[in-house]
């Protein structure tokens, strides 16, 4: 079930692999209009409402972003074509009349559907765990994810647990977020091991950022739970460094360089993905 639930987290978030940015209207390379129904002609608007990134001249991935009255995100789609393959998802954020998230639902065509209900603890303003129930296979099963805060209040850890259909249940994941001012400059990851069920390091992902405004900043508790980190930063997420600790020639490394509009905001965007030297742009749209 877990794998279930990293598929299609990752299926949601698959745009922000790329640069972590988003749009403007201001357009001053002349980058093609989103397709369908979007903005009208290019403003400096404040709100991030869409980002469209070309692969290639036949791979693209669009996506749109949905707020409340607040300017709080409420929504992210995303479609387009990658290598053949349909991309066509949907993140629902479901809030609380203070603003907190309560519910996540990721929704795509070709996996399927994934609920996960967000828990806040009022007493100390912070968010504690998520609950996702999932039927698999004709069995039953819960995940639990629980927070770990830091002395700053910030999230430094998050615990995976998987409840059986026997009621028991094991830690299957850990997360541990590092920073570096005001971002988080670090995502590792760690499993169990099998024997020992000490957490062993797998995997990390390393954030850069540069001095641009980002212009979809989200709270701490909110980019952590909708597997989005780069946007606690009040700055863009410039680099991308992934590293593989078992198999270090996996790794990778992910460089945007971008054009600003005259409130520092992201107009445009040219990344440089190695090994392989692919690039690729992002345009981003506002109103």
């Amino acid at each position: 079930m877990r794998i279930l639930k990293m598929v299609l987290i990752g299926l949601a978030a698959i745009t922000f692999v790329s640069c972590q940015k988003e749009l403007s209207l201001e357009n001053p390379n002349h980058l093609p209009p989103p397709p369908g129904p979007g903005p009208g002609p290019d403003t400096l608007g404040d709100l991030l409402v869409r980002s469209v990134i070309n692969y290639s001249t036949v791979d693209s991935v669009v996506t749109s972003y949905s707020y409340d009255g607040a300017k709080r995100l409420t929504a992210i789609n995303n479609s387009g074509n990658i290598s053949g393959t349909v991309v066509d998802n949907k993140q629902t954020i479901s809030r609380d009349g203070s603003g907190n998230i309560s519910q996540v639902v990721v929704v795509d065509p070709q996996v399927g559907t994934l609920t996960t209900d967000v828990f806040f603890d009022g007493a100390n303003n912070r968010y504690s765990h998520s609950i996702i129930k999932v039927s698999f296979g004709g069995l039953n099963y819960v995940d639990s994810t629980v927070f770990i805060y830091d002395g700053s209040g910030r999230i430094s850890f998050s615990e995976d647990y998987e409840q059986d259909p026997l009621g028991v249940y094991a830690l299957m994941f850990k997360i541990e977020y590092t920073y570096a001012g005001s971002g988080i400059d670090s995502v590792k990851y760690y499993e169990p091991d099998p024997t020992t069920g000490v957490p062993t390091y797998l995997s990390a992902n390393v954030y850069g950022y540069d001095n641009s405004v980002n212009p979809l900043v989200l709270s701490n508790g909110d980019a952590i739970i909708l597997g989005k980190p780069a946007l606690y930063s009040p700055n863009n997420n410039n680099s991308l460094q992934t590293i593989d600790v078992k198999t270090p020639s996996n790794g990778n490394t992910l460089t945007t360089i971008f054009v600003l509009n005259s409130k520092s905001k992201p107009v445009s965007g040219t990344s440089t993905y190695q090994p392989g030297g692919q690039v690729y742009e992002t345009a981003y749209y506002y109103q």
